[in-house]
């Protein structure tokens, strides 16, 4: 996704509470994610995932995230 704010405050606007807000850095990779408190009217909690890479945005695959568990699983110690 690439507008995770304008989503975030589409939903505040709906009444829908933001649960947890977050950015991870690292390396480049800027992840910014939110979960959405949307149990007592949808009966499940959203979550959005917003990437970019340099600034730019960064589509993540599947591919690349099961890379990145496999890295991350490597180089613990």
């Amino acid at each position: 996704m690439n507008n995770l704010t304008q989503r975030l405050e589409a939903a505040g606007e709906a009444g829908i509470e933001v649960l947890q807000r977050g950015t991870l850095k690292q390396i480049g990779l800027t992840i910014e994610y939110a979960y959405l408190d949307t149990a007592g009217t949808g009966g499940v909690i959203i979550e959005y995932i917003q990437s970019r890479f340099l600034g730019l945005p960064f589509p993540m695959r599947t591919s690349l995230l099961r890379q990145g568990a496999w890295l991350a699983e490597k180089t613990k110690r």
